[in-house]
């Protein structure tokens, strides 16, 4: 560097010091100037009014209530204040006495804020658009937008967030689920959107799914292998639907995990060989308010193999002929403790009914 460029340089930061506020000396006796932590993390109360902002003292996370929006030109105004730390961690707007106001979520919505983990529930939102999250891409981990009156979901922004381990959307409008693309998410509820329609692969690209619940949807079929590539799934809620076959392989999991896997409240009725597979032990079949009339023993037995265990298949309030049919199940001990009581007959008599076992065993 020649030395006229030193002394340039020189020059402009003697420029830049005399042009900041002067530091004042602090004796011992002085006393202290203590800055709380939220006047660092939040913008002014005021600029973000009605939304309250907090910093946690022990995690320093700075987390957004602004559940008494009145409607989205105040959203938006609150976001346009300054941010000095705008990598958030929880945004909430949950209505409690009614609906929130808010309809709408764009690309400018939340300014230049990130957040971890969203809740945004019971609102009357109705459209949501893909870049709207496009800040959190990066660090979004659990999202839970639920009660709300949307019928389209960006579900293609999944692929984008490759932290995002928890997806609610419950309780809305949904009319349909594209094929999820995720490495990350763990937890998938769509439960509660009463005419709800998906692709068959809709999980083929979502392999690290621990619970799926799809309860309440309008569900009238299962297509084979819809839930057999999740490595870790532990809960499966399909009841409450519409559900009345289960085809070959509809059912086949190869989870390393105990699942949970709930049925009740279907029209099943018919249950091909080969349908439930691949549960292990410990695992639990809930099968209960549904229209069984037989339990074939080429269908029936390797479930309850797979499931032995106390009380772990559940088959109450269904209409099965309990005669020579079942005599393959009475016979059976193990297979009787596997078997909850209930009143799984269609005369509502219990199949664990001494009587009946023991007139089955003595005539069939």
């Amino acid at each position: 560097m020649t030395s006229a460029s030193t002394i340039l340089l020189f020059a402009q930061v003697v420029l830049l010091f005399h042009d900041l506020p002067q530091a004042t000396a602090v004796s011992p006796s002085s006393p202290s100037v203590s800055i709380h932590p939220t006047d660092l993390g939040c913008p002014p109360a005021l600029d973000i009014d009605p939304c309250v902002c907090t910093v946690d003292g022990a995690t320093a996370d700075i987390n957004m209530d602004c559940s008494d929006l009145i409607d989205n030109d105040q959203l938006k105004k609150v976001f346009e204040a300054d941010f000095l730390f705008p990598d958030l961690n929880k945004l909430v707007i949950q209505g409690t006495t009614g609906r929130v106001g808010i309809r709408k979520l764009e690309a400018d919505t939340f300014g230049k804020v990130s957040f971890k983990h969203i809740t945004i529930s019971y609102t009357e939102l109705n459209t949501v658009e893909a870049s709207a999250f496009a800040n959190s891409f990066p660090t979004i981990q659990t999202m839970e937008v639920t009660d709300n009156l949307f019928e389209f979901f960006p579900f293609e922004i999944l692929a984008e967030c490759e932290k995002l381990e928890t997806l609610y959307v419950q309780n809305n409008m949904l009319k349909h689920v594209s094929v999820l693309h995720s490495n990350s998410l763990t937890h998938f509820d769509a439960s509660g959107n009463s005419d709800l329609k998906y692709e068959d692969e809709i999980f083929q690209t979502a392999p690290m799914l621990a619970t799926i619940n799809l309860s309440n949807i309008g569900l009238g079929h299962i297509a084979p292998l819809t839930f057999a590539y999740q490595q870790r799934l532990s809960s499966l809620e399909l009841q409450n639907n519409n559900i009345d076959y289960l085809y070959e392989n509809a059912l086949k999991f190869m989870s390393s995990s105990v699942i949970s896997l709930n049925l009740d409240n279907n029209r099943i009725g018919t249950v091909e060989s080969n349908a439930i597979t691949g549960m292990q032990s410990g695992s639990t079949l809930q099968l209960k308010g549904n229209m069984l009339t037989d339990l074939p023993q080429n269908v029936w037995e390797n479930v309850f193999i797979s499931l032995k265990g106390d009380n772990t298949i559940e088959m109450d309030d269904n209409l099965i002929d309990c005669a020579c049919n079942i005599k393959w199940l009475v016979s059976n001990n193990d297979y009787l403790t596997t078997l909850s009581e209930g009143k799984e007959c269609d005369d509502k008599t219990s199949i664990h009914d001494p009587a009946l076992i023991n007139f089955i065993n003595q005539h069939c």
